[in-house]
């Protein structure tokens, strides 16, 4: 199997995440709950890290290469998104 399709979907799968995010977004501006930036960052970290490892198959350093971050950076994310995540 070509690394190719991989990358491809998990960067599907990423935007997926990218899209629900800023629906939710739209939806708490809407009813005047605006979460901080920080908490809404945290969000789409842990989301993208959860969504990269599912479209990857669990294969670390793919995700990492999928959000485009060194597998280092990809490691830190996942310890900071928590157990959940892993």
């Amino acid at each position: 199997m070509s690394k190719i399709p991989v990358v491809d979907h998990a960067l599907a799968v990423v935007e997926d995440v990218t899209t629900h995010l800023q629906n939710e977004a739209i939806r708490r501006h809407a009813i005047g709950e605006v979460p901080p930036l920080q908490q809404l960052l945290e969000l789409y970290r842990r989301r993208a890290v959860v969504a990269a490892l599912a479209a990857t198959g669990g294969n670390r350093t793919q995700a990492a290469k999928v959000l485009g971050t060194s597998r280092r950076s990809f490691l830190r994310m996942l310890a900071a998104a928590g157990p959940e995540a892993a």
